[in-house]
């Protein structure tokens, strides 16, 4: 259904999220994203805190990012599409993420928890990053 971008209506309350960037009941811009919706024959995709989690995790371990939570929210959109079969695989695109996640660092502590605490020894880091992290080297 394609709302008219001029009457555009708050939401009565805001969402509850992670992605505390995104959380306006009415986003300032709205009409303008709407419009170039329309005029490129683009799409929405809703994602949820989990799939943000998890492209916060892909940013973190594939790119070493660290993405604050609307940051990390158009690639979350972009793997959806990618699996809703809206966009190809092998298509190129630019994800871009906004957010740095000291923007939010409260975040890492709900979600990942205390880092662990170690002696200044490689192999503690190693041992560590495998156990409490599943990163392997």
């Amino acid at each position: 259904e394609k709302a008219d971008p001029d009457k555009i209506r708050p939401w009565e309350k805001p969402p509850e999220t992670i992605a505390t960037g995104l959380e306006d009941t009415f986003p300032w811009d709205g009409d303008a994203g709407l419009r170039a919706l329309y005029n490129t024959n683009g799409y929405g995709v809703v994602v949820n805190d989990d799939e943000i989690l998890e492209a916060m995790k892909l940013l973190a371990s594939l790119e070493g990012l660290f993405a604050e939570p609307s940051g990390a929210a158009g690639l979350a959109g972009l793997i959806k599409a990618i699996n809703d079969g809206k966009v190809d695989k092998d298509e190129t695109i630019v994800v871009l993420v906004t957010g740095h996640g000291l923007k939010d660092p409260d975040i890492v502590k709900k979600t990942a928890g205390d880092a662990p605490t170690i002696n200044p020894d490689p192999k503690e880091f190693f041992e560590a990053a495998k156990k409490h992290y599943k990163v392997e080297f």
